[in-house]
């Protein structure tokens, strides 16, 4: 049933490539090329979302309280996913929250959400990464599948790496601000941070992780910068996650963009 929906769409993405390049219909020899093209994309990315899902459960299975850190050999990562000439001889790694990834482990469509940045912890997963994820393959057109399996075969299976984010406390949780008095509560995280080669399913080391809100945030209330204090919190809140994550992640790792620019 999936095999021929995603078929008919690949043949409607022939004929709007067609009409917009001013021919005819495809041939049957463009059909069975378009076809066939849109088989690979879809064994590209449902290899991609099985290696995901099998780091997942991997992770799951562990037992992480108490867990010390490691350290990774940067070497070896470096020789394995070598960067591209404009990386600055970092390893673009991806950036995931570790419960985000329970869905490539699904095949269950219900769990493949949109990913809208609105969640609580929405953020600690790469905005560019979890918008490639955000519905279940078997759903999707050709055209969006041929778009995130491009995007696996030139980034995200040469890197190698992705960066999991993995709480260990239930009461995780951001910071509170209550305007009625100008305070606020503040966030908390507590998990672990792991290096993990996706292709190969390999933890490449392990840190544990804590971050706190700041007892005292300040803000700026006027000017083109002024900032709102829910959204100084916020960026507070990042800013120390940030400085958690590149202090226990090696030098080599790049894991995306997070907190202030500033």
């Amino acid at each position: 049933m999936h095999t021929r929906k995603h078929a008919i769409s690949a043949v409607a993405l022939l004929f709007m490539l067609a009409l917009a390049a001013g021919s005819q219909k495809p041939t049957p020899g463009e059909v069975e090329a378009g076809l066939a093209a849109a088989a690979g994309d879809k064994k590209i990315l449902d290899d991609y979302v099985t290696k995901i899902g099998a780091v997942y459960k991997s992770l799951s299975a562990m037992n992480m309280h108490g867990l010390n850190g490691t350290r990774c050999d940067e070497a070896a990562m470096l020789k394995a996913a070598p960067p591209k000439k404009d990386d600055y001889g970092k390893i673009h790694a991806q950036r995931i929250f570790g419960p985000y990834m329970a869905r490539f482990a699904s095949k269950n469509a219900a769990d493949w959400k949109k990913y809208d940045y609105n969640g609580t912890w929405d953020w600690l997963t790469d905005s560019s990464y979890g918008g490639h994820f955000e519905s279940f393959p078997d759903t999707r057109d050709a055209y969006a599948i041929k778009d995130t399996a491009r995007r696996v075969k030139e980034e995200f299976i040469p890197s190698r790496y992705i960066v999991v984010i993995w709480p260990t406390d239930a009461k995780n949780t951001m910071p509170i601000y209550h305007p009625k008095n100008e305070s606020f509560i503040g966030g908390y995280f507590e998990g672990m941070v792991f290096v993990v080669d996706a292709i190969d399913n390999k933890v490449m080391c392990h840190s544990p992780l804590y971050v706190a809100s700041g007892d005292l945030i300040t803000y700026k209330t006027r000017g083109l910068l002024r900032e709102k204090p829910e959204t100084a919190l916020k960026d507070d809140f990042e800013n120390r996650m940030k400085k958690e994550l590149t202090t226990a992640l090696p030098d080599a790792i790049d894991f995306g963009t997070m907190g202030t620019i500033f």
